[in-house]
């Protein structure tokens, strides 16, 4: 989003200055983009007609210059190495749709602060019929009900867009309403700047202890850095090596080492998702003969089995039917780490 914004300055800034070499980090960020976070490039792309439709200057010829370089944009991601782009475009990032159904469910209780935006927007749009905001809502609007329309659920998350746009018109609205003021009663320099640090200051103690404490303890829980945990997994596992481990535990363990069997998420390109996380289950279920377990281990070239150390899961009751199947390379105190031995 930040680099987003910086590449609609850019584009400003050429309209400006006529310097059209800034078409270069322009498109530059759009790939980047396109392969880091594609649905953020819905806001780029309307960013940048809109903006160009503004300038009110050679407006076919801009806007095909806008077009010629997001296209580009597309072949230059496609190049990307890591993973097939455009397999990923062209039917791949269906698998998320589902789970982003809820982003279109329960709308008012979840979004009615914005819609005071709305009626601000259409001000701004009949003041002046060219400005930016507008047309990135209503091109962002549409795209959000094409998603619903569809049912290609993972468009809803343009939302997001959509409420900072209408936030930038409500803080503008106010904005301009503080400088009236200030007209009417002249104060001292130093007092609306004390006065928005204390409202700052008011509205971040209201929201301390249902907003800024979660978020402070994700980052320094009770027990320490709860990263610090993991990287054990650096020395002790290889980039490839498969890591059998239970499907929340999965979620963190392959940015630190190793890969794993099974990831409690939508997958794109990973057909037989669904199965894994089947086999993954039933490797800890206690249930399941010895025989099915190093099925399911040679299935997936299982190098290392972790067992977290979480009360609630029983972890005690699990750990004999780890240790059946590898020697113990790493103790620590919130992990077991085996090391799967040959049959």
């Amino acid at each position: 989003m930040a680099i987003s914004l910086w590449a609609l300055w850019l584009n400003a800034r050429r309209i400006e200055t006529g310097l059209e070499l800034l078409l270069l980090p322009i498109w530059l960020v759009a790939a980047f983009v396109l392969l880091t976070h594609s649905i953020t490039f819905f806001f780029l792309a309307a960013g940048l007609a809109a903006f160009t439709w503004q300038s009110g200057q050679r407006f076919w010829g801009e806007i095909l210059k806008i077009v010629a370089l997001l296209l580009l944009a597309f072949g230059l991601a496609a190049l990307w190495p890591y993973y097939p782009f455009l397999k990923l475009m062209l039917g791949e990032s269906a698998v998320y749709h589902l789970s982003n159904r809820d982003l279109y469910q329960h709308l008012a209780v979840r979004t009615w602060p914005l819609w005071f935006g709305l009626p601000l927007l259409y001000l701004e749009f009949r003041r002046d019929s060219r400005r930016p905001l507008p047309w990135m809502f209503a091109a962002l609007l549409a795209v959000y009900l094409l998603g619903w329309v569809t049912g290609a659920y993972s468009y809803g998350r343009v939302m997001s867009y959509l409420g900072i746009l209408l936030q930038i018109s409500m803080a503008g609205f106010l904005l301009k309403l503080e400088n009236r003021l200030i007209e009417q009663r002249p104060a001292a320099p130093g007092r609306p700047a004390l006065f928005s640090l204390g409202v700052t200051a008011a509205l971040l103690l209201v929201t301390l202890p249902t907003q800024l404490i979660p978020v402070i303890k994700t980052v320094a829980p009770e027990d320490g850095n709860h990263l610090e945990k993991y990287l054990f997994l650096a020395e002790y596992t290889g980039q490839y090596d498969v890591i059998l481990t239970d499907l929340p535990t999965s979620m963190i363990v392959p940015t630190f080492g190793g890969k794993v069997v099974a990831y409690d998420r939508p997958l794109a390109f990973v057909t037989d998702s669904a199965q894994r996380k089947t086999d993954v289950l039933r490797f800890y279920d206690p249930q399941t003969s010895a025989a099915v377990r190093w099925e399911i281990l040679d299935k997936y070239q299982v190098k290392y089995i972790l067992l977290e150390k979480k009360p609630e899961a029983n972890w005690e009751a699990v750990r004999p039917l780890v240790a059946a199947y590898g020697d113990l390379i790493f103790r620590g105190k919130r992990f077991l780490l085996y090391q799967v031995t040959a049959r």
